[in-house]
């Protein structure tokens, strides 16, 4: 029994014209409604979500200074030290007006109540600032963990 080895045939390869590109598909009308419906149900159950949860935060005895704008009969030089002012109520509005088309954006809005508590209470043992810092992490952690279960 002997061990053959193939016959080894060179010849030259075909070479292929590049076939030109596809036209992208433009998807059916009734699938652009159903894309279309999806998306806004999913902004739908985003904006309960966040509603839920700004509810929390600004019933919070903790995050009671948060929950309604700064008065400036009370707090005057607030206004000229702040810049883009911003509170529990105030997200509230954003909610409702669909400002917020991700939790992102939501927690941008929130990192912007903590920032400005950092910035008008200067003095690190304010109790002002670490509520705010409190605030910020408790929306954080809650967003995380319960948007993990509600939509994942």
């Amino acid at each position: 029994m002997s061990l053959r080895s193939p016959r080894r045939v060179d010849r030259a390869l075909e070479v292929l014209p590049v076939a030109p590109a596809a036209e992208p598909q433009k998807p059916q009308e009734e699938e652009v409604g159903m894309l279309e419906e999806e998306e806004e149900d999913t902004l739908r159950e985003l904006r309960i979500f966040l509603r839920d949860v700004t509810h929390r935060l600004a019933t919070d005895r903790r995050f009671r200074e948060f929950a309604k704008p700064v008065d400036p009969q009370k707090v005057p030089d607030y206004a000229t030290r702040i810049k883009e002012p911003m509170d529990l109520s105030t997200v509230l509005t954003q909610i409702d007006s669909r400002q917020y088309l991700t939790a992102g954006d939501y927690l941008k809005d929130i990192d912007l109540i903590c920032n400005n508590a950092l910035e008008y209470y200067p003095d690190q043992r304010s109790t002002d600032r670490h509520r705010a810092c409190v605030l910020q992490d408790t929306a954080y952690s809650t967003v995380r963990n319960e948007m993990a279960t509600e939509f994942g």
